[in-house]
């Protein structure tokens, strides 16, 4: 029984991680508005980041690895922020973290991503 409680606070604690990592990076862009930093951080922008988030979760939770959708959220991670080029985008990151929370072991969450 207390397996259980440990998945259902283990799920807790990675929704609560994607969610606290789209909030660091909006506050992040806000500190940089309010410097004057000229980026490419705009509303538009960081509802992107939340959906590829969102999507990559969902898919992580139900559906295959989306590569067009991990392209284009990279692109725009890239295209937000130079500092961002060649890191994971938040669609990779949220999908692992949804097919983990869906049972799987993140090895076998990123052999999907290979198929």
């Amino acid at each position: 029984m207390s397996g259980d409680g440990e998945f259902i606070l283990y799920t807790l604690h990675a929704r609560e991680f994607i969610y606290m990592a789209v909030a660091a990076v909006i506050f992040i862009s806000v500190a940089q508005a309010v410097e004057g930093s000229s980026s490419g951080w705009s509303n538009e922008n960081i509802d992107a980041l939340v959906d590829c988030t969102d999507q990559g979760y969902d898919d992580g939770q139900n559906n295959q690895f989306d590569h067009n959708k991990f392209r284009q959220c990279e692109a725009l991670s890239e295209s937000i922020d130079s500092n961002l080029e060649g890191e994971k985008s938040t669609y990779y990151e949220a999908f692992i973290n949804g097919c983990i929370d869906a049972g799987n072991t993140r090895q076998t969450c990123e052999d999907f991503i290979d198929e």
